[in-house]
Parts: structure tokens; C-alpha cells; sequence
């Protein structure tokens, strides 16, 4: 725990203390930043009082935009805001602005159809890394990496924390234990990746140990880092002439841009079975692992515009193209046959809503174990917002709610 310098060290110690056992490693990692940096421009502006001023907060929050996007500053001001809320509970006189309106939306690049081939190309023969430092392992890890990352839409934060035991090859899911806002959630695989990821983890030699990184770094017991993975994207995009430079204060080109492109894929998909966009955002919204569905519903505005061109110029199922799909690959993982049909995905489907118990298709709305559900849950444990709403909002059966 750092040493903060203003009046408000018991506050912010305590604060922290209490953020570090109910937000994720990376949300915390961004309350100590942010607020040391708080902490700092309160001191230097002479505040000795436990009083936070509309001025104070008004002044740091110019201070942000002087080196800062306007989404960035945004971010930022949310986490003083939750700090700011503690103390306004413990009684303490504070100012709560409003967080700023990003004077644009984020719009992601989407890579065409050709200009994925041309990365998986040359990921798949990616030299191996020079250097005493060097991590000879990335040259198997990464093209790994970015087919999970455009079959399943993962975030690469994500992905990087999944560990071998998270992996069910005989249902072909992955579980997700530390995903965005400190929740869990059921990937589901398409059947050739599934293949895909097993051939991989023999290979790497993982699969007698359940509690190593799916993608290890150099140091025993550390993951893959997220610097070194975008890096290696970066090259690979220069490297085949797809590299753009990007403009101020934006992304630009990177990892993420692929969880973009499978929100489109899988838009597209949809409509080509018939169903609407609007029908398929509670879908989605679980499957991606979002807050709730805004962050889905604001995205598909960008997504949308892409829907119809990606329909115009590709008829084959999502995922067809890139993996080849070799029936009757029997792997064996712990004695269990990994290409049991009882509980392999349904072909061709690889966009399921999953829990311990019911499967959803997106294709058909059917369950698949069951035709009745029972849902029991301790408040906040996502009963409504993961399962009710979003197939409520189908209307793909009757239901009771209470």
C-alpha cells in the first residue's frame, strides 16, 4: 500500500483496502494510480482541510486534459468519483463532479476478411525471437492467441489469466474467473478450436497441469504479458503492410479491434438466420461478458454499419474459414474423451449462452438439457442480469418471475 500525503491518508488506506477485496486486480491496480495522482495535486494545491472543493477537483480535472483523451480523462474522473462518494458516506464535505462527455465516440478498426488471413499468415510463421531475453515460447503462444481472440471475442486481459484447468475440452468451454468488473463466465468454443487449443497445450506441455497460465510467460508462475502480445501485433502488422498510423489520442490498430470483429461476425450471423440485431444484444451482451447491455447496445451502433458489408461479401458460417474442422480428432485429457457428442457443442453453433446446468442457442432458443429452469441465487450474483433479462427480452418461452 503506497503513502499518501494529503489529510486524507486514513481515508484513502482504508478505501483501498476495501476496493482491493471486491474489484479486480486491474480496477485496483487503477484506484492506486489514479488516486495517488489525486492525492499528490491535493497537496501541492495547498489543501489542508478534510473538505474536497469544487475547485480543487475542477482544477485536477484540467490538469488531466492537458496530457489526456477526453475518454481517458472520463475514465479517470470515474475513479476519483467512487473515492469521493466513500467520503461523502464517512461524512466528510466533498464536491462530486460529473464525469465528462468524450467529445467523440470511439470508432474500431475492423479488419477485412483478407487482412485477417494475411495476420494469421504471418503469425504462423512468426521467426522465433532473438536475444538473451528473448521468449522462444511466443512463437507457438501468439498465433494461439489471436484465433481465441477472434473466435470468442475475449478480451486479451482475459484470455491471458485463463488457466489449463479453466479449460473443459470435453464440453469445449472455457471459464473465465477474472474477467472485467469482478465477474465469471462460460466461453463456449467452436469445435475446431477446441481441437485447435488441445493440440496446443500438448504441444506446450500443459495438459498435466491444471493450475498453469494457458500462456505462460518467461518467469515460472507468471502469464504471458500484455505489452509483449500487443507488440508482437504491432510487428505483424507492419510487417504485412497493414499498419496504419493512428490518429491522436485514439487506439488505433490493435488486439481489441478483433473482439470488435467478432461482434460483428456474430451480428451477422444472426441476421442471416433471420434474426434482428435488437433481438440478439442480450445474447451478446452476456456471451461478450459486458456490465450490462448499454455497453452492448452502444457498441452495436458502430457495428451495425459493418453488419450489412460483411453480409454482402460473406456467405460461409462464422469460423469456417479460419479453422479447419477435422471430425473424429478422440484426444484424451484426465480419461475423459474430449469429442463425447453428449456435451460437444452443437456444429455450426458456436455462439451458446452457457451455466453449470442449461445451454441456450442463439440459433434455435431451445434448451438443450432441459425445458424447465429453476433459478436460486444470492443477491448479485447475476440471476436477473445474466440469465432473466436477457431471455425475457426474447420472449423465447413463458416465464415466472418473482
Amino acid at each position: 500500500m503506497k503513502e499518501f500525503l494529503s489529510p486524507f491518508q486514513e481515508e484513502l488506506t482504508d478505501f483501498l483496502a476495501m476496493r482491493k477485496k471486491t474489484v479486480c486486480a486491474e480496477t485496483y491496480a487503477g484506484d492506486c494510480r489514479i488516486l495517488g495522482s489525486f492525492d499528490r495535486f491535493f497537496t501541492a494545491y495547498g489543501c489542508t482541510e478534510k473538505s474536497v472543493s469544487e475547485d480543487v477537483v475542477n482544477a485536477w480535472i484540467q490538469s488531466l486534459f492537458a496530457s489526456n483523451a477526453r475518454k481517458t480523462v472520463a475514465d479517470k474522473v470515474g475513479y476519483l468519483r467512487n473515492f469521493l462518494k466513500h467520503l461523502q458516506y464517512c461524512g466528510v464535505p466533498v464536491f462530486i463532479p460529473r464525469v465528462p462527455k468524450a467529445a467523440e465516440s470511439y470508432i474500431p478498426y475492423i479488419f477485412s476478411e483478407e487482412e485477417i488471413e494475411r495476420i494469421f499468415a504471418a503469425a504462423d510463421t512468426l521467426p522465433l525471437p532473438k536475444g538473451p531475453n528473448a521468449n522462444v515460447l511466443l512463437r507457438a503462444e501468439f498465433p494461439m492467441i489471436l484465433r481465441m481472440l477472434y473466435s470468442c471475442g475475449f478480451r486479451i486481459g482475459e484470455l491471458l489469466q485463463v488457466r489449463v484447468g479453466d479449460i473443459d475440452f470435453e464440453r469445449g468451454t472455457v471459464l473465465l474467473k477474472n474477467a472485467k468488473n469482478k465477474k465469471q463466465r462460460l466461453v463456449p468454443m467452436h469445435n475446431s478450436l477446441s481441437s485447435m487449443l488441445y493440440q496446443y497445450c500438448a504441444a506446450m506441455e500443459l495438459t498435466q497441469d491444471c493450475d498453469a497460465f494457458l500462456f505462460p510467460g518467461q518467469l515460472p508462475g507468471e502469464h504471458l504479458k500484455r505489452n509483449t502480445v500487443s507488440h508482437c501485433f504491432l510487428t505483424i502488422l507492419k510487417a504485412t503492410g497493414i499498419y496504419q498510423e493512428p490518429q491522436p489520442h485514439t487506439r488505433g490498430q490493435c488486439l481489441h479491434n478483433l473482439r470488435h470483429l467478432f461482434a460483428i461476425k456474430s451480428f451477422a450471423q444472426a441476421e442471416q438466420a433471420g434474426r434482428s440485431t435488437e433481438n440478439s444484444i442480450p445474447y451478446l451482451s452476456v456471451f461478450l461478458g459486458h456490465y450490462d447491455m448499454d455497453g452492448t447496445e452502444n457498441g452495436s451502433a458502430h457495428w451495425n454499419n459493418k453488419v450489412e458489408e460483411y453480409n454482402e461479401t460473406h456467405a460461409e458460417p462464422f469460423g469456417e474459414k479460419t479453422f479447419s474442422d477435422e471430425p473424429g480428432l478422440t484426444k484424451k485429457m484426465g480419461g475423459k474423451n474430449l469429442n463425447n457428442p453428449k456435451s460437444a457443442p452443437v456444429p455450426g453453433n458456436p455462439n451458446m449462452i452457457e451455466s453449470a446446468t442449461v445451454r441456450l442457442s442463439t440459433a434455435d432458443m431451445k434448451t438443450h438439457l432441459n425445458n424447465n429452469v429453476f433459478i436460486v441465487g444470492g443477491a448479485g450474483t447475476g440471476k436477473s442480469r445474466f440469465f432473466i433479462k436477457p431471455n425475457v427480452l426474447q420472449m423465447n418461452c413463458s416465464y415466472v418471475v418473482t
